[in-house]
């Protein structure tokens, strides 16, 4: 996980702006739903600024497309996904 201080995106901090921000890799099986995550600015072993969101796994686009499919219409998505092959 890589922190960096100031923008893009996040809440503002107690001056304005956020106070940092990070990208995290999921793995591709996290169970879909809602997750509260708190973040802790820690300076010389003491935290001095705590931040909670809410973090929201799902699917999206093509993913969540072919999963409704198959489990919607199970018998023909199996069928087209043999034939295609």
């Amino acid at each position: 996980m890589l922190l960096k201080a100031g923008p893009p995106g996040g809440r503002p901090g107690p001056y304005g702006v956020p106070l940092f921000y990070t990208r995290v890799d999921l793995p591709a099986k996290t169970p879909l739903g809602r997750y509260r995550v708190s973040m802790y600015l820690v300076r010389d072993g003491m935290a001095v600024q705590r931040q909670q969101q809410t973090l929201v796994v799902q699917e999206v686009h093509l993913v969540h497309w072919l999963s409704h499919a198959a489990d919607t219409y199970g018998w023909t998505f199996g069928a087209l996904f043999t034939l295609a092959r």
